[in-house]
């Protein structure tokens, strides 16, 4: 594709374990979210079904015009009830 350039890119390398993310970024919902060895974790497997922490969505602030190619790597880890869900909302505005 020509005129291609990259208007944002994160690998979440280069912040100290255990920190929140970065600024630019929101979190809702969630039992925890934290950078661990450059990678964005999202803890949202409460014990019980819809306990409070049962979905969590991580957001990013950044406004994106025209037209975009979105590349990411995603994995769930773990999911006692077996749901492994992951969404990706992609030009929301509020």
């Amino acid at each position: 594709m020509s005129g291609e350039h990259m208007l944002f890119f994160e690998d979440f390398e280069g912040y100290e374990d255990s920190s929140a993310p970065p600024a630019g970024w929101w979190v809702e919902g969630g039992e925890n979210v934290w950078i661990e060895a450059g990678h964005l974790r999202v803890q949202a497997d409460p014990e019980g079904t819809h306990q409070p922490g049962y979905v969590c969505t991580v957001w990013n602030r950044k406004t994106f015009p025209g037209d975009l190619q979105v590349e990411f790597d995603a994995h769930v880890l773990d999911s006692t009830i077996g749901a492994n869900n992951i969404n990706f909302f992609l030009l929301y505005s509020d």
